[in-house]
This record gives C-alpha cells, structure tokens and sequence, in this order.
C-alpha cells in the first residue's frame, strides 16, 4: 500500500514539475509565483488526503467504536463493511480536502457522526479530538470529522 502511494506522489509531483518548468507561458514574477504557490498547495492536499485515507480511524473496530461526540457512548456501524466509503469535504489550510470515514450512529442521542477516534468531544458545533480544544485550529475547521 505504501508503495502505491509513493508512487502516486511520484507522479503528481513530476506532473507539477513539468506544469512549472516546461510551461512557456510563464513570463512574470507574479505568474511564476502565482503558479508555484497553487501547485504547493495542491501537492499539500494530496498529501493530507492519504495520510487521512491511511488513518485507523477510517474503519474502525467493533471492539473499539468511535464514541458519540454528545454523550460519549459507543457508536453504532452504519456504514457495510464493503460499502463505499461517505465522503465529506474538509477546508484545509491546503483547500479543500475530501475526507472519507464510515459513519456511525448513537441510539441514545439519534445523531449520525463520522468516525473520529473512540474518543472525541463537540467543540464550537464541530466534532474535535478531545486535544484540539485547546488549540482552536484556524477557522475551527482544521479537525472536524
């Protein structure tokens, strides 16, 4: 898997090396800037993604479910087991990131919430880990899940 996925990073960085220096097009200093600082930020993103799809949290054990994020009792799989993963947009300081995690339920509050981790706390109307709560990431948004 691992190789994959740096073979995956190979390739979008070559693809943005070639998108940089055999474009050219670009003449100014705010292009070339403009252009360098667009394909950073999209590298950034692909790399937030796999390391997010890659996360244990993405399918959880039933031996150790996600918690509901209000009371803190063990969720209930809504999501299959082969079932395609629900994804969920995330704004990152990268852009826009897809997050893809299974949901669950909680009988007793009747919400449905995205896999986190077995322990994480309502912050700010958003699901955090409980150690976010302190850091209040840039906009609230950066660990919502």
């Amino acid at each position: 898997m691992d190789g994959d996925r740096k073979q995956r990073w190979l390739k979008r960085a070559e693809a943005a090396y070639q998108r940089m220096f055999d474009s050219g097009e670009l003449t100014t200093l705010t292009e070339r800037e403009d252009t360098a600082c667009l394909i950073a930020k999209e590298l950034a993103a692909f790399l937030i993604e796999e390391h997010l799809a890659g996360d244990t949290q993405v399918r959880p054990t039933l031996e150790q479910p996600p918690s509901c994020p209000k009371c803190q009792k063990a969720g209930q799989r809504v999501t299959r087991p082969k079932e395609k993963l629900p994804e969920r947009p995330v704004i990152t300081r990268a852009g826009e990131v897809v997050l893809r995690r299974e949901k669950w339920r909680c009988p007793r509050c009747r919400v449905v919430f995205f896999s986190a981790r077995p322990q994480a706390e309502t912050w700010d109307g958003g699901v955090q880990p409980a150690i976010a709560g302190e850091s209040h990431t840039a906009g609230g948004q950066g660990s919502i899940v």
